[in-house]
Protein backbone atom coordinates (compact mmCIF):
# COMPACT_ATOMS: atom_id res chain seq x y z
CA UNK A 1 0.00 0.00 0.00
CA UNK A 2 2.87 2.37 0.86
CA UNK A 3 4.52 1.71 -2.49
CA UNK A 4 1.23 2.25 -4.35
CA UNK A 5 0.69 5.57 -2.56
CA UNK A 6 4.24 6.62 -3.38
CA UNK A 7 3.75 5.88 -7.07
CA UNK A 8 0.48 7.83 -7.09
CA UNK A 9 2.21 10.77 -5.44
CA UNK A 10 5.04 10.59 -7.98
CA UNK A 11 2.57 10.65 -10.88
CA UNK A 12 0.77 13.63 -9.35
CA UNK A 13 4.08 15.47 -9.03
CA UNK A 14 5.05 14.74 -12.64
CA UNK A 15 1.64 15.98 -13.83
CA UNK A 16 2.18 19.15 -11.77
CA UNK A 17 5.63 19.58 -13.28
CA UNK A 18 4.33 19.28 -16.85
CA UNK A 19 1.17 21.35 -16.29
CA UNK A 20 3.18 24.24 -14.90
CA UNK A 21 6.10 23.87 -17.30
CA UNK A 22 5.24 27.10 -19.10
CA UNK A 23 5.69 28.96 -15.79
CA UNK A 24 9.27 27.70 -15.22
CA UNK A 25 11.66 30.61 -15.28
CA UNK A 26 14.94 28.72 -15.36
CA UNK A 27 17.68 30.60 -17.18
CA UNK A 28 18.95 28.51 -20.05
CA UNK A 29 22.65 27.77 -20.23
CA UNK A 30 24.31 29.50 -23.18
CA UNK A 31 27.37 27.26 -23.37
CA UNK A 32 25.73 24.74 -25.71
CA UNK A 33 22.60 24.36 -27.84
CA UNK A 34 20.67 21.39 -29.19
CA UNK A 35 21.18 20.79 -32.90
CA UNK A 36 18.27 21.83 -35.08
CA UNK A 37 16.52 18.72 -36.45
CA UNK A 38 13.63 17.63 -38.65
CA UNK A 39 12.27 14.28 -39.78
CA UNK A 40 12.77 12.99 -43.31
CA UNK A 41 10.29 10.11 -43.31
CA UNK A 42 10.48 6.37 -42.95
CA UNK A 43 13.36 4.64 -44.72
CA UNK A 44 12.72 2.46 -47.77
CA UNK A 45 14.45 -0.71 -48.93
CA UNK A 46 16.97 -0.12 -51.80
CA UNK A 47 15.38 -0.85 -55.19
CA UNK A 48 17.77 0.46 -57.87
CA UNK A 49 21.08 -0.36 -59.59
CA UNK A 50 24.03 1.88 -60.29
CA UNK A 51 24.39 3.10 -63.91
CA UNK A 52 25.37 0.39 -66.41
CA UNK A 53 23.82 -2.44 -64.39
CA UNK A 54 20.38 -4.03 -64.62
CA UNK A 55 18.23 -5.48 -61.87
CA UNK A 56 17.49 -9.20 -61.84
CA UNK A 57 15.80 -10.44 -58.68
CA UNK A 58 17.42 -8.84 -55.63
CA UNK A 59 20.81 -8.18 -57.31
CA UNK A 60 22.32 -6.01 -60.03
CA UNK A 61 24.31 -7.45 -62.96
CA UNK A 62 26.24 -6.24 -65.99
CA UNK A 63 23.95 -5.82 -68.98
CA UNK A 64 24.12 -8.65 -71.52
CA UNK A 65 25.46 -8.28 -75.06
CA UNK A 66 22.96 -7.75 -77.92
CA UNK A 67 21.17 -11.02 -78.73
CA UNK A 68 21.40 -12.26 -75.14
CA UNK A 69 19.02 -12.06 -72.19
CA UNK A 70 20.11 -12.19 -68.53
CA UNK A 71 18.85 -14.66 -65.96
CA UNK A 72 20.74 -14.22 -62.70
CA UNK A 73 24.51 -14.49 -63.22
CA UNK A 74 24.20 -16.00 -66.76
CA UNK A 75 23.48 -14.37 -70.15
CA UNK A 76 21.60 -16.74 -72.51
CA UNK A 77 21.22 -16.41 -76.28
CA UNK A 78 17.75 -15.34 -77.47
CA UNK A 79 15.70 -17.82 -79.52
CA UNK A 80 15.29 -16.78 -83.20
CA UNK A 81 11.80 -16.03 -84.54
CA UNK A 82 9.73 -19.17 -85.00
CA UNK A 83 11.55 -21.14 -82.31
CA UNK A 84 9.99 -21.77 -78.90
CA UNK A 85 11.96 -20.72 -75.82
CA UNK A 86 12.46 -23.66 -73.44
CA UNK A 87 14.83 -22.15 -70.90
CA UNK A 88 18.33 -23.32 -71.84
CA UNK A 89 17.04 -24.62 -75.22
CA UNK A 90 15.13 -23.42 -78.26
CA UNK A 91 12.64 -25.88 -79.82
CA UNK A 92 12.82 -26.13 -83.59
CA UNK A 93 9.63 -25.08 -85.41
CA UNK A 94 7.39 -28.15 -86.09
CA UNK A 95 10.11 -30.63 -85.15
CA UNK A 96 8.06 -33.56 -86.49
CA UNK A 97 4.77 -34.60 -88.08
CA UNK A 98 3.05 -37.86 -89.04
CA UNK A 99 2.98 -39.28 -92.59
CA UNK A 100 0.27 -41.98 -92.29
CA UNK A 101 0.53 -45.51 -90.95
CA UNK A 102 2.07 -46.73 -94.23
CA UNK A 103 0.86 -48.73 -97.26
CA UNK A 104 1.42 -52.30 -98.36
CA UNK A 105 0.54 -51.41 -101.98
CA UNK A 106 3.02 -48.94 -103.53
CA UNK A 107 0.59 -48.05 -106.33
CA UNK A 108 -2.10 -47.04 -103.88
CA UNK A 109 0.39 -44.85 -101.97
CA UNK A 110 1.42 -43.09 -105.19
CA UNK A 111 -2.22 -42.50 -106.22
CA UNK A 112 -3.01 -40.79 -102.91
CA UNK A 113 0.21 -38.78 -102.50
CA UNK A 114 1.49 -36.67 -105.39
CA UNK A 115 4.92 -36.09 -103.84
CA UNK A 116 5.66 -39.75 -104.26
CA UNK A 117 6.37 -42.56 -101.83
CA UNK A 118 9.34 -44.34 -100.36
CA UNK A 119 9.81 -47.66 -98.66
CA UNK A 120 10.84 -47.93 -95.06
CA UNK A 121 10.95 -51.47 -93.77
CA UNK A 122 8.05 -53.50 -95.22
CA UNK A 123 5.76 -50.50 -95.82
CA UNK A 124 5.48 -47.60 -98.24
CA UNK A 125 5.22 -44.01 -96.86
CA UNK A 126 4.63 -40.60 -98.48
CA UNK A 127 7.88 -38.71 -98.98
CA UNK A 128 8.60 -35.98 -96.31
CA UNK A 129 8.57 -32.32 -97.29
CA UNK A 130 11.84 -30.39 -97.68
CA UNK A 131 13.81 -30.04 -94.43
CA UNK A 132 12.53 -33.32 -92.97
CA UNK A 133 13.60 -36.92 -93.10
CA UNK A 134 11.35 -39.93 -92.64
CA UNK A 135 11.64 -42.60 -89.96
CA UNK A 136 8.73 -44.99 -90.18
CA UNK A 137 5.41 -43.09 -89.89
CA UNK A 138 7.09 -39.84 -88.71
CA UNK A 139 8.90 -37.06 -90.56
CA UNK A 140 11.61 -35.47 -88.41
CA UNK A 141 13.05 -31.98 -88.89
CA UNK A 142 16.54 -31.73 -90.31
CA UNK A 143 16.70 -27.92 -89.84
CA UNK A 144 20.12 -26.80 -88.64
CA UNK A 145 20.43 -24.73 -85.46
CA UNK A 146 21.35 -21.05 -85.83
CA UNK A 147 25.02 -20.10 -85.62
CA UNK A 148 26.28 -20.33 -82.06
CA UNK A 149 23.54 -22.79 -81.00
CA UNK A 150 24.39 -26.44 -80.45
CA UNK A 151 22.39 -29.29 -82.03
CA UNK A 152 20.30 -31.27 -79.53
CA UNK A 153 17.96 -33.30 -81.73
CA UNK A 154 14.61 -31.57 -81.75
CA UNK A 155 16.03 -28.53 -79.93
CA UNK A 156 19.01 -26.22 -80.05
CA UNK A 157 21.08 -25.49 -76.96
CA UNK A 158 21.43 -21.77 -76.34
CA UNK A 159 24.88 -20.15 -76.19
CA UNK A 160 25.65 -18.59 -72.79
CA UNK A 161 28.31 -16.81 -70.74
CA UNK A 162 28.69 -15.63 -67.15
CA UNK A 163 28.34 -12.01 -66.05
CA UNK A 164 29.54 -12.08 -62.44
CA UNK A 165 28.01 -12.78 -59.04
CA UNK A 166 25.93 -9.60 -58.94
CA UNK A 167 25.91 -6.56 -56.66
CA UNK A 168 23.41 -5.48 -53.96
CA UNK A 169 20.66 -3.00 -54.84
CA UNK A 170 21.33 0.68 -54.13
CA UNK A 171 19.18 3.75 -53.41
CA UNK A 172 17.53 5.55 -56.31
CA UNK A 173 18.75 8.99 -57.44
CA UNK A 174 18.19 11.67 -54.81
CA UNK A 175 17.96 9.16 -51.96
CA UNK A 176 20.61 8.65 -49.29
CA UNK A 177 21.69 5.24 -47.93
CA UNK A 178 21.86 4.83 -44.16
CA UNK A 179 22.04 1.50 -42.28
CA UNK A 180 20.56 -0.50 -45.15
CA UNK A 181 17.64 1.87 -45.87
CA UNK A 182 17.09 4.78 -48.26
CA UNK A 183 16.01 8.25 -47.12
CA UNK A 184 15.34 11.61 -48.76
CA UNK A 185 18.51 13.70 -48.84
CA UNK A 186 18.78 16.38 -46.14
CA UNK A 187 18.63 20.11 -46.79
CA UNK A 188 21.96 22.00 -47.14
CA UNK A 189 23.64 22.34 -43.76
CA UNK A 190 22.10 19.14 -42.37
CA UNK A 191 23.45 15.59 -42.10
CA UNK A 192 21.22 12.52 -42.02
CA UNK A 193 21.20 9.82 -39.34
CA UNK A 194 18.36 7.38 -39.93
CA UNK A 195 15.01 9.18 -40.20
CA UNK A 196 16.35 12.46 -38.73
CA UNK A 197 18.32 15.32 -40.34
CA UNK A 198 20.67 17.03 -37.85
CA UNK A 199 21.91 20.59 -38.37
CA UNK A 200 25.67 21.12 -38.48
CA UNK A 201 27.36 23.24 -35.83
CA UNK A 202 28.27 26.75 -37.00
CA UNK A 203 29.33 30.21 -35.92
CA UNK A 204 29.80 30.77 -32.19
CA UNK A 205 28.53 27.22 -31.50
CA UNK A 206 30.86 25.51 -33.94
CA UNK A 207 32.15 22.62 -31.79
CA UNK A 208 30.49 19.24 -32.54
CA UNK A 209 29.16 17.65 -29.34
CA UNK A 210 26.95 14.70 -30.33
CA UNK A 211 23.37 16.00 -30.42
CA UNK A 212 24.64 19.39 -29.20
CA UNK A 213 26.76 22.23 -30.52
CA UNK A 214 29.13 23.88 -28.04
CA UNK A 215 31.30 26.97 -27.85
CA UNK A 216 34.35 24.77 -27.29
CA UNK A 217 35.40 21.33 -26.05
CA UNK A 218 35.34 22.34 -22.39
CA UNK A 219 31.70 23.48 -22.61
CA UNK A 220 30.80 20.24 -24.43
CA UNK A 221 32.36 18.12 -21.67
CA UNK A 222 30.66 20.15 -18.92
CA UNK A 223 27.17 20.01 -20.47
CA UNK A 224 27.43 16.29 -21.20
CA UNK A 225 28.64 15.57 -17.68
CA UNK A 226 25.75 17.57 -16.18
CA UNK A 227 23.22 15.51 -18.14
CA UNK A 228 24.79 12.17 -17.26
CA UNK A 229 25.12 13.01 -13.55
CA UNK A 230 21.53 14.34 -13.33
CA UNK A 231 20.22 11.20 -15.01
CA UNK A 232 22.15 8.86 -12.68
CA UNK A 233 21.12 10.81 -9.58
CA UNK A 234 17.45 10.69 -10.58
CA UNK A 235 17.58 6.95 -11.26
CA UNK A 236 19.32 6.38 -7.93
CA UNK A 237 16.73 8.45 -6.05
CA UNK A 238 13.81 6.64 -7.68
CA UNK A 239 15.28 3.18 -7.05
CA UNK A 240 16.14 4.04 -3.45
CA UNK A 241 12.64 5.37 -2.83
CA UNK A 242 11.03 2.21 -4.18
CA UNK A 243 13.29 -0.04 -2.10
CA UNK A 244 12.52 1.87 1.10
CA UNK A 245 8.82 1.98 0.40
CA UNK A 246 8.96 5.67 -0.57
CA UNK A 247 8.17 6.90 2.92
CA UNK A 248 9.96 10.24 2.78
CA UNK A 249 9.32 10.98 -0.90
CA UNK A 250 5.65 10.01 -0.70
CA UNK A 251 5.02 12.15 2.37
CA UNK A 252 6.64 15.18 0.71
CA UNK A 253 4.79 14.73 -2.59
CA UNK A 254 1.44 13.99 -0.94
CA UNK A 255 1.69 16.90 1.47
CA UNK A 256 2.71 19.43 -1.19
CA UNK A 257 0.08 18.19 -3.67
CA UNK A 258 -2.72 18.18 -1.07
CA UNK A 259 -1.76 21.66 0.06
CA UNK A 260 -1.71 22.96 -3.50
CA UNK A 261 -5.20 21.66 -4.20
CA UNK A 262 -6.56 22.93 -0.88
CA UNK A 263 -5.08 26.41 -1.28
CA UNK A 264 -5.91 27.12 -4.93
CA UNK A 265 -6.99 30.73 -5.26
CA UNK A 266 -5.81 31.68 -1.72
CA UNK A 267 -3.27 34.47 -1.18
CA UNK A 268 0.36 33.35 -0.96
CA UNK A 269 0.78 33.87 2.81
CA UNK A 270 -2.44 32.00 3.54
CA UNK A 271 -1.29 29.24 1.20
CA UNK A 272 2.04 29.00 3.02
CA UNK A 273 0.25 28.64 6.35
CA UNK A 274 -2.01 25.91 4.94
CA UNK A 275 0.99 24.04 3.52
CA UNK A 276 2.88 24.26 6.82
CA UNK A 277 -0.16 22.83 8.63
CA UNK A 278 -0.55 20.02 6.06
CA UNK A 279 3.14 19.17 6.43
CA UNK A 280 2.89 19.08 10.22
CA UNK A 281 -0.07 16.68 10.03
CA UNK A 282 1.91 14.48 7.65
CA UNK A 283 4.81 14.39 10.09
CA UNK A 284 7.12 16.37 7.83
CA UNK A 285 8.96 19.67 8.04
CA UNK A 286 10.06 21.98 5.24
CA UNK A 287 12.51 24.85 5.05
CA UNK A 288 11.21 28.36 4.54
CA UNK A 289 12.51 28.25 0.95
CA UNK A 290 10.54 25.10 0.23
CA UNK A 291 7.38 26.54 1.83
CA UNK A 292 7.82 29.73 -0.19
CA UNK A 293 8.07 27.86 -3.51
CA UNK A 294 5.11 25.60 -2.66
CA UNK A 295 3.01 28.65 -1.91
CA UNK A 296 4.08 30.34 -5.15
CA UNK A 297 3.19 27.18 -7.14
CA UNK A 298 -0.21 26.86 -5.49
CA UNK A 299 -1.26 30.42 -6.41
CA UNK A 300 0.07 30.21 -9.98
CA UNK A 301 3.20 32.33 -9.65
CA UNK A 302 6.76 31.59 -10.85
CA UNK A 303 8.60 29.09 -8.67
CA UNK A 304 11.66 26.84 -8.58
CA UNK A 305 10.32 23.31 -9.18
CA UNK A 306 13.53 21.67 -7.99
CA UNK A 307 12.54 22.72 -4.47
CA UNK A 308 9.30 20.70 -4.74
CA UNK A 309 10.73 17.61 -6.39
CA UNK A 310 10.96 14.52 -4.16
CA UNK A 311 12.66 12.52 -6.93
CA UNK A 312 15.22 14.73 -8.70
CA UNK A 313 13.18 14.71 -11.93
CA UNK A 314 13.00 18.51 -12.05
CA UNK A 315 16.79 18.72 -11.70
CA UNK A 316 17.09 16.24 -14.54
CA UNK A 317 14.85 18.39 -16.75
CA UNK A 318 16.86 21.46 -15.81
CA UNK A 319 20.11 19.73 -16.84
CA UNK A 320 18.66 19.07 -20.28
CA UNK A 321 17.16 22.56 -20.63
CA UNK A 322 19.33 23.93 -23.42
CA UNK A 323 18.30 26.24 -26.27
CA UNK A 324 17.97 24.93 -29.83
CA UNK A 325 20.59 26.09 -32.31
CA UNK A 326 19.53 28.25 -35.20
CA UNK A 327 19.04 26.31 -38.46
CA UNK A 328 22.16 26.18 -40.68
CA UNK A 329 22.14 28.93 -43.27
CA UNK A 330 19.86 31.26 -41.26
CA UNK A 331 20.76 34.95 -41.22
CA UNK A 332 21.55 35.11 -37.47
CA UNK A 333 23.78 32.28 -36.32
CA UNK A 334 23.07 32.72 -32.61
CA UNK A 335 19.26 32.97 -32.72
CA UNK A 336 17.83 30.38 -30.33
CA UNK A 337 14.38 29.31 -29.15
CA UNK A 338 13.34 27.47 -25.96
CA UNK A 339 13.49 23.70 -25.92
CA UNK A 340 10.15 21.92 -26.31
CA UNK A 341 10.18 19.89 -23.08
CA UNK A 342 9.60 23.04 -21.04
CA UNK A 343 6.51 24.19 -22.97
CA UNK A 344 4.49 20.97 -23.19
CA UNK A 345 0.72 21.30 -22.90
CA UNK A 346 -1.73 18.41 -22.83
CA UNK A 347 -5.07 18.99 -24.54
CA UNK A 348 -8.04 17.27 -26.18
CA UNK A 349 -7.79 19.61 -29.17
CA UNK A 350 -5.17 21.88 -30.73
CA UNK A 351 -5.68 25.10 -32.68
CA UNK A 352 -4.36 25.54 -36.23
CA UNK A 353 -4.84 27.61 -39.38
CA UNK A 354 -6.04 25.90 -42.57
CA UNK A 355 -5.22 26.72 -46.20
CA UNK A 356 -7.87 29.45 -46.31
CA UNK A 357 -6.57 31.14 -43.18
CA UNK A 358 -9.49 29.95 -41.04
CA UNK A 359 -8.92 29.37 -37.32
CA UNK A 360 -9.87 25.75 -36.63
CA UNK A 361 -9.32 23.17 -33.92
CA UNK A 362 -8.52 19.47 -34.24
CA UNK A 363 -9.35 16.57 -31.96
CA UNK A 364 -9.08 12.83 -32.49
CA UNK A 365 -11.55 9.98 -32.88
CA UNK A 366 -9.83 6.66 -33.60
CA UNK A 367 -7.66 7.19 -36.68
CA UNK A 368 -9.66 10.23 -37.82
CA UNK A 369 -9.42 13.89 -36.93
CA UNK A 370 -12.38 15.86 -35.58
CA UNK A 371 -12.24 19.35 -37.08
CA UNK A 372 -14.30 22.31 -35.85
CA UNK A 373 -14.43 26.06 -36.41
CA UNK A 374 -13.03 28.27 -33.68
CA UNK A 375 -13.30 26.54 -30.33
CA UNK A 376 -16.34 24.48 -31.30
CA UNK A 377 -16.02 20.68 -31.70
CA UNK A 378 -16.56 19.43 -35.22
CA UNK A 379 -17.16 16.36 -37.37
CA UNK A 380 -14.76 13.60 -38.35
CA UNK A 381 -12.29 13.95 -41.21
CA UNK A 382 -9.60 11.55 -42.41
CA UNK A 383 -7.33 14.43 -43.49
CA UNK A 384 -6.16 17.73 -41.99
CA UNK A 385 -5.19 20.58 -44.32
CA UNK A 386 -2.68 22.76 -42.50
CA UNK A 387 -0.03 25.42 -43.11
CA UNK A 388 3.52 24.35 -42.23
CA UNK A 389 6.35 26.41 -40.74
CA UNK A 390 7.57 27.55 -44.16
CA UNK A 391 4.08 28.64 -45.22
CA UNK A 392 3.58 25.63 -47.52
CA UNK A 393 0.27 23.78 -47.68
CA UNK A 394 0.31 20.20 -46.40
CA UNK A 395 -2.17 17.42 -45.67
CA UNK A 396 -1.88 15.19 -42.60
CA UNK A 397 -3.34 11.70 -42.14
CA UNK A 398 -3.39 9.90 -38.79
CA UNK A 399 -1.64 6.63 -37.97
CA UNK A 400 -1.95 4.83 -34.60
CA UNK A 401 1.13 6.63 -33.24
CA UNK A 402 1.89 9.48 -35.61
CA UNK A 403 1.15 11.20 -38.92
CA UNK A 404 1.58 10.74 -42.66
CA UNK A 405 2.30 14.09 -44.34
CA UNK A 406 1.70 14.80 -48.04
CA UNK A 407 2.19 18.08 -49.98
CA UNK A 408 -1.13 19.81 -50.64
CA UNK A 409 -0.52 19.77 -54.41
CA UNK A 410 -0.41 15.95 -54.31
CA UNK A 411 -3.35 15.42 -51.93
CA UNK A 412 -4.73 11.89 -52.25
CA UNK A 413 -2.46 10.88 -55.17
CA UNK A 414 -1.13 7.33 -54.91
CA UNK A 415 1.29 5.07 -56.77
CA UNK A 416 1.16 1.34 -55.98
CA UNK A 417 -0.91 2.05 -52.88
CA UNK A 418 1.55 4.65 -51.48
CA UNK A 419 0.77 8.35 -51.18
CA UNK A 420 2.90 10.34 -53.63
CA UNK A 421 5.78 12.35 -52.05
CA UNK A 422 4.56 11.49 -48.55
CA UNK A 423 6.58 10.86 -45.41
CA UNK A 424 5.72 9.55 -41.94
CA UNK A 425 6.61 11.20 -38.65
CA UNK A 426 5.61 11.10 -34.98
CA UNK A 427 4.68 14.78 -34.88
CA UNK A 428 3.06 17.56 -36.93
CA UNK A 429 4.45 21.11 -37.09
CA UNK A 430 1.94 23.80 -38.00
CA UNK A 431 0.97 27.48 -37.69
CA UNK A 432 -1.27 28.37 -34.75
CA UNK A 433 -3.90 31.06 -34.46
CA UNK A 434 -1.29 33.55 -33.24
CA UNK A 435 0.98 32.85 -36.23
CA UNK A 436 3.45 30.98 -34.04
CA UNK A 437 4.99 27.62 -34.89
CA UNK A 438 3.63 24.66 -32.91
CA UNK A 439 4.26 20.93 -32.76
CA UNK A 440 1.57 18.38 -31.90
CA UNK A 441 2.06 14.68 -31.13
CA UNK A 442 -0.30 12.04 -29.80
CA UNK A 443 0.12 10.87 -26.21
CA UNK A 444 -0.99 7.23 -26.46
CA UNK A 445 -1.01 6.70 -22.69
CA UNK A 446 -3.02 9.79 -21.74
CA UNK A 447 -5.09 9.75 -24.96
CA UNK A 448 -4.49 13.47 -25.51
CA UNK A 449 -2.47 15.78 -27.75
CA UNK A 450 0.97 16.86 -26.52
CA UNK A 451 1.35 20.42 -27.89
CA UNK A 452 4.52 22.50 -27.78
CA UNK A 453 5.34 25.97 -29.03
CA UNK A 454 8.53 26.07 -31.04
Amino acid sequence: MVRKNWLQALLVFMALLMATASQMAWAQEKDVCWKSTYGRGVGEVPDSCRPGLERNGALCYEQCRPGFLGNGPVCWGSCPAGMQDMGAFCAKPEPSYGRTAGYVDLAQCRREHAQGCEQDGLLQYPRCKAGYTGRGPVCWSTQACPAGFAEAGLTCTKPSYGRGAGEPLVCSAGKQADAGLCYQGCRPGFDGAGPVCWGRCQGEYGFECGGLCAIDQAMCVKATADMVIASLETIGTLVGTVVTGGAAGAAKAAASTAARIATRGIAKEAAKAAIRDAARKAGQSYTEMQLENMALASVGQDFDPTMLDPTGIASLVKAFNKPICNEPGASTANTRRPIDMLTVLTADRFQFVDWNGRQLNAGRSGNNFTVGAGTQPGGESNALRYVAADGQRWVAFLTPDGFIHQPGADEGKQVNGRLVNSHQDWYMEYRGWDGGLYRASWGALVKKWQVTRR
